[in-house]
């Protein structure tokens, strides 16, 4: 057996032991595995520039580079270190056994003296220090994998399949609970970098208020919890479907019969809220999703309580008041701008009737593409009504119920979504859809996004801060 496979071997060798009593993860064992590998790379290069001088070491080293970059996680530095050793280390040994090991010497004599050395010791640390490069590269994306799924473990009893959107107040990942393999949206939130704890502490509270909510048309809170680090998530149910913003911009307007019908469901879920003193301060069409549970076609599931308040709470005042506007600017009550501090549920009754807007006609109240025109309109400019705006035809009760809720004054809107609910119910154009209609519907469009690839209705639309339109500006 000739010297280079013995020396193949010795590599092999002398990696598996590093990965073998390395790889743990106390302190010791690190120092262990790092001492051992720089041992080896040291013992690889100098046996090769003994035994065979005209022949770069590149099969052990890279070897030994790429098993600790692959099999051992370590800080990127650490891995560069090595490869640094490597590439400093193959010059001086080489250039050490030319001019101190007489037969090494006799070697270059007789096969083109110094020039070919130089040349050889050149090539040899070029390549060495490229394999080197590409160990730190293959280590540092390893490496932040590795971190990712550490990190995920640590959520609680949740572990992270993908990420699934983000925002501004942090991102939103499909996971699986560990024992019940039940598939959650849970969502990591950022802390205000100048004051973490009262962000955190805000975010937990508005959690705890969420949780308490239990309408079926309410998005579901399974669980919170903090990491040792001060990570605060939660988890809520995953839905499939699809959310009022997208529907009407891949659909048009929605015809008025189906738009009272999800409009009811909407005033049943705040109903609940508002009767707690929780007002949800965001709803729009990006939080008002349509899904399918039980066999019932086009189920609406409210998003997004993470600007809920409770109104006349006793809790800190350091944690309610941030000194921002809440809300979406296109959607935003006057009070909202001119007051939040006054802000009650009847700002939702505003919010609601944006979306009932947004639904008959396709539009916004207020097309502009300034977000301060926009508040400036909420204050003081009347929206066209929506018959004059809709391409369908909005019946004339439906037009003064959703002004209605419009008013800038709030004592001229509805003073309860049970009064707005009760109302709607009453139309007799209600009748027009049904759940064969509903149903017809999703079979419809998810047989047409079947076949041109998209996973309609399984668009992964989620509650919270999931995408660019929901993001609060």
């Amino acid at each position: 057996m000739s010297r280079v496979i013995l020396i193949h071997a010795a590599s092999f060798v002398m990696g598996a032991l590093a990965f073998r009593y390395g790889k743990g993860q106390g302190n010791y064992l690190r120092t262990v595995d790092n001492a051992l590998m720089f041992f080896n790379l040291f013992l690889a290069i100098g046996t090769f520039a003994v035994l065979r001088p005209a022949e770069p070491p590149i099969f052990p080293v890279s070897l030994l580079l790429f098993t600790h970059a692959a099999f051992m996680p370590c800080l990127v530095l650490c891995q560069l270190n090595m490869a640094i050793f490597s590439s400093i280390a193959f010059p001086i040994l080489l250039s050490w056994t030319y001019f101190k090991v007489p037969q090494v010497n006799e070697f270059w004599q007789q096969h083109g003296g110094s020039a070919l050395f130089y040349s050889r010791v050149i090539d040899g640390t070029v390549a060495i220090g490229i394999l080197g490069i590409v160990s730190v590269l293959i280590n540092k994306t390893l490496y932040s994998m590795r971190k990712t799924i550490h990190q995920a473990k640590k959520l609680g009893n949740y572990f992270i399949e993908k990420e699934l959107g983000s925002g501004g107040m942090g991102k939103v990942f499909l996971a699986r609970h560990a024992l019940l393999c039940r598939p959650a949206a849970l969502k990591v939130l950022t802390p205000n970098q100048e004051n973490p704890q009262n962000s955190i502490a805000r975010f937990e509270r508005e959690v705890q208020l969420s949780s308490t909510l239990t309408h079926p048309n309410t998005i579901s809170i399974y669980d919170f919890g903090r990491t040792d680090d001060d990570t605060f998530f939660y988890a809520m149910e995953y839905l499939e479907g699809i959310d009022l913003q997208r529907m009407v911009e891949k659909f048009g307007p929605v015809e008025p019969a189906r738009a009272i019908h999800l409009t009811i469901q909407i005033c049943g879920a705040l109903s609940e809220a508002h009767e707690r003193k929780i007002i949800h301060r965001d709803i729009k069409p990006a939080n008002i999703f349509l899904t399918c549970r039980g066999g019932i076609y086009d189920f609406v599931k409210v998003l997004d309580f993470g600007l809920a308040k409770q109104v006349d709470s006793m809790g800190d005042p350091a944690l309610t008041k941030t000194g921002i506007i809440h809300g979406t600017p296109k959607y935003m009550a006057p009070e909202a701008v001119s007051s939040p501090s006054q802000m009650d549920h009847r700002s939702d009754i505003y919010n609601l009737g944006a979306v009932l807007y947004w639904m008959l006609t396709g539009q916004h109240l207020f097309p502009k593409s300034s977000n301060l025109e926009l508040l400036v309109d909420h204050v003081k400019t009347i929206p066209s009504i929506p018959s004059y705006v809709s391409e369908l035809s909005v019946p004339k009760e439906l037009d003064n119920i959703t002004m209605k809720c419009l008013q800038k004054d709030p004592k001229r809107r509805y003073q309860s979504v049970n009064d707005l609910g009760e109302e709607l119910s009453q139309l007799k154009i209600l009748s027009h859809w049904s759940q064969k209609k509903a149903k017809e519907w999703w079979e419809l469009h998810f047989e047409q996004f079947a076949t041109t690839g998209e996973t309609f209705p399984k668009i992964e639309t989620l509650p919270f801060v999931t995408q660019k339109t929901s993001v609060a500006h």
